[in-house]
């Protein structure tokens, strides 16, 4: 069942498949810290979650994925590939552990995008820089 609300985690709780925890000053673990992301899904109010075999996608799930493409000025393909590899950016993604598995499938991309504005990820975009 999608609960709106998600536990507050820091880079250091993030459980990894090896030995180590992820650097809090790493760009994409500080951009996790400030993006706003309760705020953003309530300003949202559409999102009720996706359920898919690999489990919930989150709001948080598919607005991170669309900031992590527009960002890195990635296609779908290997938007989906990075995300699949690093685990920074599934911290991003409000994941509490780096997965091996997909976190979903390639084609929710294109529902991503019919959900949520690109007006809203360009100004996240805008709003909060990549350093």
């Amino acid at each position: 069942m999608y609960q709106l609300k998600e536990k507050k985690r820091s880079a250091l709780d993030f459980e990894l498949p090896f030995a180590g925890d992820l650097d809090p000053a790493n760009r994409w673990a500080v951009l996790s810290e400030k993006i706003p992301w309760d705020a953003l899904e309530q300003e949202h109010k559409g999102w009720t979650g996706m359920e898919r075999e690999s489990g919930v996608i989150t709001f948080r799930m598919a607005l991170g994925t669309l900031i992590i493409q527009k960002k890195l000025k990635f296609n779908d393909e290997e938007t989906f590939g990075q995300i699949r590899e690093n685990p920074y950016l599934q911290y991003l993604l409000g994941l509490n552990k780096f997965v091996i598995k997909k976190p979903f499938d390639l084609s929710d991309m294109a529902v991503f995008r019919e959900n949520i504005s690109p007006e809203m990820v360009s100004r996240i975009d805008r709003e909060y820089p990549l350093k």
